[in-house]
């Protein structure tokens, strides 16, 4: 395995977001935030792997603290948001991805607005059908 902190994030956060060797992947992104407290990309890693272990309420507690600061990033946003939902937090969710939709506004990246303007419809129609 990789010996520097970044290749340890990167490769944790691969198999994370891929849905494999996921304690392996936690492993090492926990070893990555550790060593750099302040650092939101290795934050936002463990909380991604933390979500896709299941593990909710761990993932928003590090999600929420990633995204905290002056300039939140829009993909860590996202991933709140999505752990927020998955954690029947659809109000909450719904206020993550919309500060993610403004923040990638302004970051002009195409494909993450794509991608959460359909989450954010898919939460709406949700919302009617139980009106």
């Amino acid at each position: 395995f990789p010996n520097d902190i970044g290749a340890f994030n990167d490769l944790g956060y691969l198999w994370a977001d891929q849905q494999k060797n996921l304690e392996w992947a936690l492993q090492m992104v926990t070893t990555a935030a550790q060593s750099d407290p302040e650092n939101v990309a290795y934050q936002d890693s463990l909380g991604w792997a933390l979500f896709r272990l299941g593990r909710l309420e761990e993932a928003i507690d590090v999600l929420t603290k990633a995204t905290s600061g002056e300039e939140p990033d829009a993909v860590i946003l996202e991933h709140l948001g999505d752990a927020q939902m998955a954690a029947g937090n659809g109000d909450l969710a719904k206020q993550a991805w919309q500060r993610s939709l403004k923040v990638s506004d302004e970051d002009g990246d195409a494909q993450h607005r794509q991608s959460v303007a359909d989450k954010l419809k898919r939460l709406e129609q949700t919302e009617e059908k139980a009106e």
